[in-house]
């Protein structure tokens, strides 16, 4: 599925501590209320307010409150007003679900707003988090943003003029001075700088939060498989950079106790092994999606097996993600048996017809199967007289080896036997094996009074 957005541009600059690094970025901008969160920073719906009508000579103290809706439970504002008279205000607040930064005509100064109630709280999700997310950011004058986490790594935006209902702007955590920050974050700041003009300013935004950049998930037709089952592998991967197409290194690692379906993929693989298949440099267009199919064979051993899929943007390796399924592997249910004499009385010298007939109870597959009839000494195999032929045969024994019976279907074997020149009771067992499941088993047998 594709999800359309118009995106409009700015730039952003990057600042270092103490010194402006003037290099030019592009940032994305969504239409309004189509960017989507995994984690709030903000929703700016617990009220503050700071304000001053003259200049502070230096920040005022910080301001602190707590509540829901802010990462880490706590917000603290302050405010420096370094120009403005005759009762020009400055004010800071948070209020329903908007921040604002009000500079009336004749005020200069700046504001700094810090989330710090949290400790090595991971931002990034274990790697699946990939971006902040500005909504309904708008201004009546061009201004910077600088977004500061854990006092070092650093990111500027510049805003331009942008009347309601505002942008929303995705900045990728990659673009901070130090993007590891965000596996650990113990403060966040966001400081919108004083520019030394003293033009009547009005910023806004509604929430700060985290998003994806790229998603993927997998999955299986079934949960529970025989074994030698084969398996639909539905993948989808996601690139939710709304901007620009993507080109993505995908790599289904396949659990040792299933193997790839050679040629069952679709769009055809870069490469594939048993275990492996890969996608390299596949591009998928911007806020897009792309569905691969392919099909993985169950083992032969009983368990619980996953199949995890990486993906990574090949232009920023940082920007990843990794889905899996898992299914059950079960064995399949032991074949039966039986094994009919067409007489229960012989005398000696007769010969005995055989009727014996093997199921393979598994729904889903052949399974091959060894059958040996093991005959009484009391009796003989009549030479010649079996159908199907078996594999070997003696006096004293039969055998069918590695013998195919289709999925849910049986197999009658008819062959003769010759009775002895002993009188007595004497019986013919009969043992199957299913081929590779050794535990898989039966036995049948018929006796005949001589």
């Amino acid at each position: 599925m594709t999800k359309e957005r118009v995106p409009d541009r700015g730039t952003k600059r990057r600042y270092g501590l103490g010194a402006v690094l003037l290099l030019m970025l592009t940032f994305i901008l969504l239409p309004l209320g189509q960017a989507w969160g995994n984690m709030l920073i903000d929703d700016f719906n617990v009220t503050q307010t700071i304000q001053s009508s003259g200049p502070t000579s230096g920040w005022i103290a910080w301001d602190t409150v707590s509540g829901g809706g802010i990462l880490g439970g706590n917000r603290d504002m302050r405010l420096d007003q370094t120009a403005g008279s005759g009762g020009s205000l400055f004010r800071v607040r948070a209020i329903s679900g908007r921040f604002s930064h009000n500079q009336e005509v004749s005020v200069a100064g700046r504001s700094e707003t810090r989330w710090d109630g949290m400790t090595g709280l991971d931002l990034t999700e274990g790697g699946t988090v990939h971006a902040l997310v500005l909504k309904g950011v708008q201004t009546d004058h061009p201004t910077m943003v600088l977004f500061t986490v854990n006092g070092s790594s650093t990111y500027t935006v510049s805003v331009p003029v942008t009347g309601p209902p505002g942008n929303d702007y995705i900045i990728p955590f990659s673009t901070f001075s130090n993007p590891a920050a965000f596996q650990s974050v113990n403060d966040f700041d966001m400081l919108i700088p004083n520019t030394g003009t003293t033009v009547e300013t009005d910023f806004a935004l509604d929430e700060i939060s985290t998003m994806s950049l790229l998603r993927c998930t997998k999955t299986f037709d079934k949960s529970t498989v025989l074994a030698g089952e084969t398996i639909n592998v539905t993948l989808t991967v996601y690139n939710d950079d709304p901007d620009s197409a993507r080109n993505f290194n995908i790599t289904d690692t396949i659990d040792v106790g299933m193997t790839y379906v050679a040629a069952s993929a679709s769009p055809a693989p870069t490469g594939s092994t048993a275990q492996t298949v890969t996608w390299n440099n596949f591009s998928i267009a911007a806020n897009s999606s792309q569905v691969f199919t392919y099909q993985i064979l169950a083992g032969d051993e009983a368990g619980n097996y996953c199949n995890d899929v990486d993906v990574e943007r090949v232009d920023d390796t940082s920007i990843t993600t990794t889905c899996q399924d898992c299914v059950d592997i079960t064995l399949p249910p032991p074949p039966t048996c039986t094994k009919v004499f067409d007489k229960a009385t012989a005398i000696v010298g007769e010969t005995i017809n055989v009727t014996l007939t093997v199921t393979n109870h598994d729904t889903t597959s052949a399974r091959s199967f060894d059958i040996t009839d093991a005959i009484d000494l009391g009796m003989t195999y009549v030479g010649g007289t079996a159908s199907p032929a078996p594999s070997t045969s003696s006096a004293q024994a039969l055998a069918w080896n590695g013998f195919s019976i289709a999925a849910n279907s049986s197999q009658v074997f008819t062959y003769q036997l010759l009775v002895g020149s002993t009188a007595g009771h004497f019986c013919n067992d009969v043992d199957v094996v299913m081929v590779d499941y050794g535990t898989l088993t039966t036995t049948c047998q018929d006796c005949v009074d001589v």
